[in-house]
């Protein structure tokens, strides 16, 4: 079953005018973002599995797994893997600094998944993050999007799973 992409929390006004303050003390772009962070954080410090529900990622061998907001993407070799991580990351607003680079509003990276998989479109729409998952016939076969904090969670599951350690 496919995420509800959206959700309505419910709470004062006085409360969401505190998350406002929060956020403007931070510099996070709005309330939203503040509940983003404490999840982060909470992720982070083990307070709660880094798995998200709609979001999973999953290696077996030489192969991973990748579902986004609910969306199956084809199975990619771990290299390519670590580089839909660097370009989502790019797309979130959290550039990887080895790549250094920063993807603008209406210019999405495309990467070929290989093993003739189709390509997957990654890019910004407003402070979101969209994907289109195309067949290597062309077709559009999905289109999705997620909001940066989730694309995070994905990227760090990501790296999780492609990290070769060395004895």
């Amino acid at each position: 079953m496919s995420p509800s992409p959206r959700t309505t929390i419910t709470l004062p006004r006085a409360r969401f005018e505190q998350l406002a303050a929060i956020a403007d003390k931070r510099g996070l772009p709005n309330p939203t973002a503040v509940i983003e962070a404490w999840i982060a954080r909470a992720i982070a410090e083990g307070e709660i599995s880094p798995q998200t529900p709609g979001f999973s990622v999953v290696r077996d061998d030489d192969v991973v797994a990748i579902q986004i907001a609910g969306h199956h993407l084809p199975f990619v070799k771990i290299q390519k893997a670590a580089v839909i991580a660097s370009v989502l990351s790019a797309a979130a607003g959290e550039p990887d600094e080895e790549l250094g680079f920063y993807l603008e509003v209406g210019r999405p990276v495309v990467l070929d998944l290989g093993d003739g998989n189709g390509t997957l479109a990654i890019g910004r729409v407003g402070r979101g993050v969209k994907f289109i998952l195309k067949t290597d016939a062309g077709s559009c076969t999905k289109m999705f999007s997620c909001p940066p904090g989730l694309a995070m969670d994905v990227v760090n599951q990501i790296l999780t799973v492609t990290r070769v350690t060395v004895n």
